[in-house]
């Protein structure tokens, strides 16, 4: 939380947020999404998360295994490929994951 504060005290073209809401009741993860969501207008955001609620909405949402991307897309593209996001979205992590 200490990061989103500085996020939130600096302002800065790129914002990089690592697991922001992983130790976060589902409330305040409500309450720091909107935060990010306000303070990342006009600015490039990358949200690392095992959270999948956290990144839901996100413009582009990228699924790494063993350090390679291996899939892209918006969330409901990626729901129709029904591939590992999809696996993971719906509690099936597979070996590996």
């Amino acid at each position: 939380m200490i990061n989103f504060a500085r996020v939130m005290a600096v302002d800065s073209d790129v914002i990089i947020l690592d697991e922001v809401t992983s130790a976060l009741s589902y409330e305040a993860e409500v309450l720091v999404k909107n935060a990010i969501e306000k303070v990342s207008k006009n600015k490039i955001c990358i949200i690392i998360a095992h959270r999948l609620s956290t990144i839901k909405d996100c413009d582009e949402i990228i699924v790494m295994k063993n350090g390679e991307i291996i899939e892209y897309g918006k969330h409901e593209e990626l729901i129709k490929k029904q591939s590992e996001y999809y696996k993971l979205i719906n509690g099936d992590r597979g070996p590996g994951l």
